[in-house]
C-alpha cells in the first residue's frame, strides 16, 4: 500500500469514528502525519531504511521518541521484526 492510500484510509477511518469533530482532526493535518513503511522482514537494510525514516520524522515533530508501532504481519514473525527493530533501528 502506498503512503497517499494509507493516508485515505486514515482519513476516512478519522472521519467515519468522528463525523462531528472531523474538521478539527483534518485541520489538524492528522491524516498527513500517518505514514506506513513497508520492508522485507529478512532483509537488513529494510530496517536501517526504517531507521532513516522513523529519525527524520523524529527529528521533523520533535516527538521525544514517542513511537506507536503496528506490525501488519503473521504471529510467527512478530519476535523476529521485533527483535530486528530492536537492534537495527534502536541499538545502532
Amino acid at each position: 500500500m502506498s503512503n497517499s492510500a494509507f493516508r485515505a484510509l486514515m482519513k476516512d477511518a478519522v472521519k467515519t469514528a468522528f463525523p462531528d469533530k472531523f474538521d478539527r482532526f483534518h485541520g489538524i493535518n492528522f491524516h498527513n502525519d500517518c505514514t506506513m513503511h513497508g520492508l522485507d522482514y529478512g532483509e537488513k537494510d529494510s530496517f536501517l531504511r526504517l531507521r532513516k525514516k522513523i529519525l527524520a520524522f523524529e527529528k521533523k515533530h520533535e516527538t521525544r521518541g514517542n513511537r506507536i508501532f503496528y506490525l501488519a504481519v503473521p504471529p510467527a514473525l512478530y519476535e523476529p521484526v521485533i527483535s530486528n527493530i530492536a537492534l537495527r533501528v534502536f541499538l545502532r
